[in-house]
């Protein structure tokens, strides 16, 4: 009977050793680029921390006037290189959906999208509005058609 006890518990010290032995051979590391966050991409102005640049646009909104933007005032936005979301969110236009181009804002940030990129202002429009708004090719494209029947939106939709 001693034998058996002596034999049950030099298994159990084996079985322990070999279980402990593979559990710490295979620890998974994670990468030094991933921790640190090294990599170019997170020094363009991504930051995590603080408030969202579209969250202060918007509280910023709240208590600007809704007439006419001065044309120093978009001037300074493109020093900033603010993103055109964040313009389309200052404007009041963040929730606009498919009324964008009757909205009386829309000209002005037209205005400042020409002033940002001159020689690609229509593709970077388009992009712009496909990404804050989600909008299909088609449904961007059945706007447009829709604007340019309109004469206040009428210029603005043919650019594009």
């Amino acid at each position: 009977m001693n034998l058996n006890y002596f034999v049950l518990l030099i298994f159990t010290v084996f079985a322990s050793s070999v279980m402990v032995s593979s559990a710490t051979r295979y620890t998974k590391t994670v990468a030094l680029e991933r921790s640190l966050r090294l990599r170019h991409f997170w020094n363009k102005g991504n930051e995590e921390r603080g408030i969202a640049s579209t969250a202060s646009e918007k509280i910023k909104s709240w208590f600007t006037s809704s007439s006419e933007i001065p044309m120093d005032v978009l001037v300074r936005w493109v020093k900033k290189k603010k993103s055109p979301q964040d313009v389309l969110t200052r404007l009041g236009l963040g929730n606009a959906g498919q009324d964008l181009f009757q909205k009386p804002h829309f000209k002005t940030w037209v205005t400042y999208m020409s002033m940002l990129d001159n020689n690609n202002a229509n593709v970077a429009m388009v992009s712009a509005l496909k990404t804050q708004y989600r909008f299909t090719d088609e449904v961007l494209s059945d706007m447009i058609i829709a604007a340019k029947k309109v004469p206040s939106s009428e210029d603005v939709a043919t650019k594009l």
